[in-house]
C-alpha cells in the first residue's frame, strides 16, 4: 500500500520532500525538537501502523490550502507531485493551520461572488478534493481535522481559538468535515479520536517528537475503526 502525504511545515522532514520544497524540520529543528529520524514523524508512525510505504511526502512549509498559485494545496503543481513513478493508494491530508493562522476567510459572504474562489478556505478545500479525485480516481483520500497545540513547560500558554481576531479553528474544521461529506472522502476527526486534545510544541505550532507521537496516536485511534488493525 503506497501512501502519499499532502501537508505543511508540520509534515516536512529534510530529505523526504520533493526537491526545492521549503522545509521546517531541517537538521537544526530536528535536534531542537527531539526528532532522531523521519521515523519519529506522525506520518511515518501512521504509515508503519497501516503496514504501508511512503509514496511521496508532498509537504511544503508555510503552505495553505487557499491561495491563487503554488504552493497552495489545490494547485496542479502540488497535486501532480503526490505521485512519482508510482501512484498512491492512500493520500493523507493534514492542512489548514496556516489558513487559520493567516486569517484566510472561511467562506465567501455573498452568494453572487464567483464560485470556487480559492482565496476562501471553503472553496479552496473543495477545489483541492475535486482536483485530487480527478487526478487519482483510484486513491482513497483521508482528510484530518486540525488539532490544537500546547507549549512544553508553559502551562499558562493557551491556544488562541480566534487567533488575532480571525475565525476560530473549529470553523475551519467544520469546513473540512463538510467538504469530506460532499466529496465522499474520509474525514479523520482527530479531536474526538481519543484522550489527546492537544499536541506538544516548543513554539505553539510545530510538534516535538512527543507532539508527533500524539498526532500519530490520534490518527491511529481514528483509523483503527476503519482499518481494524
Amino acid at each position: 500500500m503506497r501512501i502519499s502525504v499532502l501537508g505543511d511545515s508540520i509534515s516536512t522532514f529534510s530529505g523526504w520532500n520533493p526537491p526545492g520544497y521549503k522545509i521546517f524540520y531541517d537538521h537544526k529543528q530536528q535536534l531542537r525538537n527531539g526528532l532522531r529520524s523521519a521515523e519519529d514523524t506522525w506520518w511515518s508512525q501512521v504509515i508503519t501502523y497501516l503496514g504501508g510505504e511512503l509514496c511521496v511526502n508532498n509537504s511544503f512549509s508555510g503552505s495553505r490550502v487557499s491561495g491563487g498559485k503554488f504552493p497552495a494545496a489545490h494547485t496542479s503543481e502540488r497535486i501532480d507531485a503526490l505521485s512519482n513513478e508510482d501512484e498512491p493508494d492512500l493520500i493523507f491530508i493534514y492542512l489548514g493551520l496556516n489558513d487559520f493562522g493567516y486569517h484566510v476567510p472561511v467562506r465567501k459572504k455573498a452568494f453572487w461572488l464567483r464560485k470556487h474562489n480559492p482565496l476562501f478556505f471553503c472553496d479552496a478545500y473543495d477545489l483541492m478534493l475535486r482536483n485530487i479525485k480527478r487526478r487519482y480516481p483510484q486513491a482513497r483520500i483521508l482528510c484530518a481535522s486540525v488539532l490544537e497545540s500546547r507549549v512544553r513547560n508553559a502551562p499558562q500558554w493557551r491556544f488562541e481559538q480566534g487567533f488575532n481576531g480571525g475565525d476560530p479553528l473549529r470553523k475551519y474544521n467544520a469546513v473540512i468535515r463538510k467538504a469530506c461529506r460532499k466529496k465522499n472522502v474520509m474525514f479523520v476527526d482527530l479531536q474526538h479520536s481519543g484522550m489527546i486534545q492537544t499536541y506538544e510544541t516548543l513554539d505553539g505550532a510545530h510538534p516535538t517528537a512527543r507532539g508527533h507521537a500524539e498526532i500519530a496516536q490520534c490518527w491511529i485511534q481514528a483509523l483503527s475503526r476503519t482499518f481494524g488493525r
